[in-house]
């Protein structure tokens, strides 16, 4: 008979080992000749200090060399999210990266291409285009990305909407939010760009992310859509009544009229405390 205290020791090592890391996606963007980021988010709900994440980057999908390593850890502070800058690679080549974690775990795998060095005349196929409306989940026209075989994207702006969608509560306003609102209410938005909005569904916009390179530009939604997009306005006044959240103001109440394109007392929007947070967030 076994005794009561190795019986929940039993169960914890079997709880133990069914935690893992679970990966909400992959991508890559800013490449130049010779780099890349990467960036994945990685969590394991048993461990809120964070587990530790390895990327990989190969030239072979098959990952039988690897080309480029690199370790670190992702915490709650940046929503379990994690980049490496990837340097050393040879330009106008096609790369393979992904992420595992420390019992082996391993996420969908993501590519990319370099760019061609300066003296070379090459062909480029490219795309464009923005704003990810959540009421556009799950993004069906992404699902075949994959065959594309783009050698970037140039995503222009409104990666996010703040607004209701299925499934999605809008944010809390801007001209309202706490500092601790606005990180957790745009992370989960930004999150939910990688999901199904029903279960079993597409994974949103998983595999547009991982299908090439990135080049990605901040707009009005990813600021909320109110205040903050006002780029030129003095920082504004105090958002809430408390100082140790968001000491530095919503942003900017007037209008245009009240010289938003010539602020001339040193201390701009992109100042405020709101603006930063939103800025980390994106």
């Amino acid at each position: 008979m076994q005794a009561a205290g190795s019986t929940v020791a039993t169960l914890f090592a079997i709880d133990s080992l069914q935690a893992e890391v679970s990966f909400l996606g992959v991508a890559s963007g800013d490449a130049s000749s010779n780099e890349a980021i990467i960036w994945t988010r990685a969590l394991d709900a048993t461990v809120p200090v964070g587990s530790l994440v390895t990327a990989q980057v190969s030239a072979d999908p098959a990952f039988g060399t690897i080309l480029a390593a690199a370790s670190g850890t992702p915490s709650a502070v940046k929503d379990y999210t994690i980049k490496f800058d990837i340097k050393g690679l040879v330009a106008g080549t096609q790369y393979y990266y992904r992420f595992q974690g420390p019992n082996g775990e391993t996420s969908i795998q993501g590519t990319f291409k370099t760019a061609p060095d300066a003296q070379t005349a090459a062909p480029v196929r490219f795309a464009f285009s923005g704003d990810c409306d959540g009421k556009m989940r799950p993004y069906p026209l992404t699902r075949g990305f994959d065959t594309l075989n783009l050698d970037f994207f140039s995503f222009i702006g409104d990666t996010e909407y703040e607004t209701a969608s299925t499934g999605s509560p809008a944010v809390t306003s801007t001209d309202s939010a706490t500092k601790a609102q606005l990180f957790s209410q745009f992370s989960r938005k930004y999150r939910e760009q990688f999901g199904p909005v029903t279960p079993g569904g597409q994974n949103g916009l998983q595999t547009f992310f991982a299908s090439q390179g990135n080049f990605t530009l901040m707009d009005n939604h990813e600021l909320g859509n109110k205040r903050y997009m006002n780029g030129g306005a003095p920082a504004g006044g105090a958002i809430t009544t408390d100082p140790v959240n968001l000491p530095t103001g919503k942003g900017f109440a007037g209008t245009t009229a009240d010289g938003v394109d010539v602020n001339t007392t040193g201390t701009f929007l992109n100042k405020a405390a709101g603006f930063q947070t939103l800025e980390q967030v994106y």
